[in-house]
């Protein structure tokens, strides 16, 4: 992954990111409290994963070009996003851990970066998700990012 800071502008390619994610996860995420926008800014997050590795980034990096490809408002966009950063990090998933255990795993981890005025989100997910966003095979949900910017509601 390219971590260094560019003013070139993002190629149509990665403007057409792809969101992969198992649909069990899709099924267990509870989005009760979360509203379109929180949504719309983890699934950038997660576009940023690819869905075919085998092993997470240790971070990811989210730009505001993407966060416009998403649909997601340039108006009080530093306050927005870091409210949205801290409820996707206590919201969470039940998932079985490696060893088999029900554990509750929060969409992000606890730890962001995204100093004001520096146009990027750095992002941490945990290990544990692995199985529901890489390696995907079987049953997953694949679409651009730019189909999220259209979505009004959470359902």
């Amino acid at each position: 992954m390219n971590t260094q800071n560019s003013n070139k502008e993002e190629s149509p390619k990665e403007l057409s990111r792809i969101v992969g994610q198992s649909n069990e996860m899709v099924r267990k995420t509870f989005y009760s409290e979360l509203e379109i926008n929180d949504i719309k800014l983890f699934r950038t997050i997660i576009s940023k994963i690819n869905y075919r590795d085998n092993l997470f980034e240790d971070f990811y990096l989210v730009n505001y070009d993407e966060l416009n490809l998403a649909g997601i408002s340039n108006s009080n966009r530093f306050r927005f996003v870091t409210e949205s950063l801290e409820k996707l990090a206590s919201t969470y998933v039940n998932i079985l851990d490696k060893e088999g255990i029900k554990t509750r795993v929060g969409l992000i981890r606890n730890k962001f970066k995204y100093p004001k005025g520096a146009k990027q989100i750095m992002v941490e997910i945990d290990d544990d998700l692995m199985p529901y966003l890489l390696e995907l095979n079987g049953e997953y949900t694949k679409y651009q990012l730019s189909n999220i910017g259209k979505i009004k509601s959470v359902q």
